[in-house]
């Protein structure tokens, strides 16, 4: 049964299925949902897929990740982020110490941003 945690300018939808939880948000200005990734509560870590070009905050050096989902955390403790072929576990409390940008005018959710460099500290392939 999804589950859905309106927060004012985005809904993040929660889909359980046996181990897996599917994560969607959708912003208050678009009908469609936008995949954030899955949880695997076996292994205690969202996994979510970024590609470079759509994804990297180029003036930060940077990629985003939803504050809310991060800081409310109970069923994962990590996050597997997956550009290409290569994979990095990143643990929450470290994204936590990220930095905040909120792009609010333009009608997304509070992220915060870690640097490529400190994400680069937790490559696993």
């Amino acid at each position: 049964m999804k589950k859905q945690i309106n927060l004012g300018n985005c809904t993040i939808i929660c889909e359980p299925n046996d181990n897996t939880i599917k994560l969607s948000i959708r912003l208050s200005s678009e009908k469609r949902e936008r995949s954030i990734g899955y949880i695997n509560t076996d292994d205690r870590t969202l996994y979510v897929r970024r590609t470079e070009k759509k994804h990297l905050l180029r003036k930060a050096n940077s990629y985003g990740f939803n504050h809310y989902i991060i800081k409310e955390a109970k069923t994962f403790d990590k996050v597997c982020m997956i550009i290409g072929f290569n994979q990095w576990l990143i643990p929450n409390e470290v994204i936590l110490n990220g930095d905040f940008l909120w792009f609010k005018d333009q009608g997304y959710e509070r992220q915060i941003f870690l640097d490529v460099d400190t994400i680069e500290k937790y490559r696993i392939i």
